[in-house]
C-alpha cells in the first residue's frame, strides 16, 4: 500500500493528513459548522455594530467588574480604552486619549476619582457613574448620569447610548 504524503481533503472538506492514497480516513476529521448568529434580539453582526460605537474610557479598580464590563461593551461593538484602575491612570486616560464617553466608578482603592471627572467635563466627554453609592459622595458635584451597581447588560447600554446622544452641554 502507499501513503500519500500531501493532504487531503475529507467530503465534509475538512484537512486530513496521512490518509492511505484512494481511501477514506478512519477517522472522521469533519469539522463541524460554526453554530449560527443569534440574531433574534435585534441586534446588528458585530462588524456592523463596530463601525457604528464609539470608544469608551472605562474607569473600574475592580478586576470583575472591568472585565464583565469591557466584555459587553466590546461584544456590542464598542471600542474599551482601559480599564483605568487608579486615579492617575483615570485622569491621564481622560487627559490625553480621543474618547466619545466614559464610565466612571466613584471609588478607586477608596478615592474618589475627581481629577478625572473634571477633566472629562472639560473636554465636554460624556460620561456616567457606575456605582453601589445610591447618592453622590461629598466631595462630587459633577451631576452625570448614575448607574448603580449592580445592573444588568440591558441597563448598561441604554444608559450609554442615551449619553452618547445626548446634546452637549454649553
Amino acid at each position: 500500500m502507499v501513503t500519500s504524503s500531501t493532504t487531503e481533503i475529507s467530503e465534509a472538506g475538512a484537512m486530513c493528513g496521512g490518509v492511505e492514497a484512494g481511501a477514506a480516513p478512519e477517522v472522521p476529521c469533519a469539522i463541524s459548522d460554526p453554530p449560527a448568529q443569534e440574531i433574534s434580539r435585534g441586534d446588528p453582526p458585530v462588524a456592523e455594530r463596530a463601525a457604528s460605537r464609539g470608544r469608551v474610557l472605562l474607569v473600574e479598580d475592580d478586576w470583575l467588574i472591568a472585565s464583565l464590563v469591557a466584555g459587553e461593551l466590546t461584544e456590542y461593538g464598542y471600542e474599551v480604552i482601559g480599564p483605568a484602575r487608579s486615579v492617575a491612570q483615570a485622569s491621564s486616560f481622560a487627559e490625553t486619549t480621543a474618547i466619545d464617553a466614559a464610565l466612571v466608578d466613584l471609588n478607586l482603592a477608596g478615592e474618589l476619582p475627581l481629577a478625572a471627572i473634571a477633566l472629562l467635563v472639560q473636554r465636554r466627554v460624556p460620561f456616567l457613574y457606575m456605582t453601589a453609592y445610591s447618592a453622590l459622595p461629598d466631595g462630587v458635584d459633577c451631576a452625570a448620569p448614575f448607574l448603580e451597581k449592580p445592573f444588568s447588560r440591558a441597563e448598561l447600554l441604554a444608559a450609554l447610548e442615551k449619553i452618547l446622544q445626548a446634546p452637549p452641554e454649553a
